[in-house]
């Protein structure tokens, strides 16, 4: 009886731990969707994208053998979001999201008028607000 309920705890014990996992997967596909897919690249709205992406966040672009670094505010002005949606379709799928503790990373594929526009590549941290994309990289295809 001891070693059933023994080996019962040893099974049952991390159920917790995956509910949250779960949660916090789910969360950050949340973020991605609502501030870099609806806020970027569907509605581009100024401050979806703001609520998604952390202050501090960085793009690292590779141009020609050489590496860029763009900060949020840089990035943003360049994109001049206006509120006008975006007249193409946008699709995406996501090919991996991995959490660990309070840190992630997601890989995603971003179609404009059914044509594969972006391999895309995030990290994300957890915040005491949840989650905000801090960092990406990405393939212009």
């Amino acid at each position: 009886m001891r070693s059933t309920l023994a080996i019962l705890v040893l099974f049952l014990a991390p159920l917790p731990l995956l509910a949250q996992h779960a949660d916090d997967q789910a969360a950050v596909r949340q973020v991605l969707v609502d501030a870099y897919v609806q806020g970027l690249h569907v509605n581009r709205d100024l401050a979806a994208v703001e609520r998604g992406f952390h202050t501090d966040f960085v793009m690292h672009v590779y141009d020609d053998g050489h590496l860029i670094q763009a900060p949020l505010a840089m990035w943003l002005e360049r994109l001049q979001l206006d509120g006008t949606k975006n007249p193409k379709p946008i699709d995406y799928q996501f090919d991996l999201v991995d959490v660990t503790g309070n840190s992630a990373v997601a890989k995603m594929q971003i179609f404009e008028d059914a044509k594969h526009i972006y391999t895309d590549y995030f990290g994300l941290y957890k915040f005491d607000d949840g989650w905000k994309i801090v960092n990406k990289i990405f393939f212009g295809h």
